[in-house]
């Protein structure tokens, strides 16, 4: 087998150049996706954050009732806007009620 002038042959020499190549592409893959200014990436992050957090009135105040450590969840006086699906079971004695009427 031919020997290169290294001492490797050759498709140790050509697996070591192309492990060379991706090594390379990936740090400057690396380099390019690194963020430029971290703090004022992070800081835009938030002030967006903090612009789509919804707004709530002044006067909303949650009354408690007693002690406790964990949060309390208000429900909304809107409606949801998921309306829960109907089953199969639900939908096939709809149609069996609406063929009786007619």
């Amino acid at each position: 087998m031919p020997v290169d002038e290294i001492g490797l042959k050759r498709w140790q020499f050509r697996k070591k150049k192309k492990v060379e190549k991706r090594r390379q592409k990936r740090q400057l893959n690396a380099e390019k996706n690194q963020p430029k200014e971290p703090v004022a990436v992070q800081s835009k992050r938030w002030h967006d954050t903090l612009l789509n957090l919804p707004m709530m009135p002044t006067q909303f105040t949650l009354d408690k009732t007693h002690k406790s450590t964990f949060k309390t969840f208000v429900q909304s006086d809107i409606e949801p806007i998921l309306v829960p699906k109907k089953t199969y079971r639900e939908r096939f004695l709809e149609r069996k009620q609406a063929k009786k009427k007619d």
